[in-house]
């Protein structure tokens, strides 16, 4: 029983690598010679039909995607996901910042109202969800010290902001 499951197993493999290449053959065949030239297109295109395929294969394989490319090539992977939240991060800072900067010429008061904590991070999770949730999952995970290392209204103030 165990034999015939392997030999199935290795027949499904075999199959598969066969339908790949001949995949591979005629993408070459059609002209797009590379698999990235392929790709490209298949995420670009303004074909209603294919893109809204492409679209769902993102929705619902997008993560095992990313995964198999990380297995493949971690290093490369890390450092475009580092970009991406780099770049998110940046303009959400710029919209808290532009958010947060004091109007000129209002009265103080009206200013110092409009600073109060709850506003504040009520404003900040809806301009800067990224960064909300990147400083949740750090408060919740015990990455962000406790009060014997650190602040510990630092760590109730972000778990407040999920």
């Amino acid at each position: 029983m165990v034999a015939k499951v392997k030999l199935e197993a290795e027949t499904q493999g075999t199959e598969d690598e066969l339908m790949f290449t001949c995949v591979l053959s005629c993408m070459t065949d059609c002209g797009f010679g590379l698999l990235h030239r392929y790709l490209h297109h298949l995420m670009t295109t303004k074909a209603q039909h294919a893109s809204s395929q492409a679209l769902k294969l993102l929705i619902k394989e997008g993560t095992g995607l990313l995964n198999d490319m990380c297995k493949k090539q971690p290093g490369v992977v890390n450092q475009w996901a580092a970009a991406a939240t780099g770049e998110i991060l940046e303009n959400e800072g710029h919209k808290l910042a532009s958010h947060l900067r004091p109007p000129q010429g209002h009265p103080l008061m009206e200013i110092m109202n409009k600073f109060l904590l709850m506003h504040i991070l009520a404003d900040a999770e809806s301009l800067t969800p990224t960064l909300c949730h990147l400083l949740h999952e750090f408060a919740t995970n015990s990455v962000v010290p406790t009060a014997e290392h650190g602040d510990s209204d630092l760590v109730s103030t972000l778990s407040f902001l999920e």
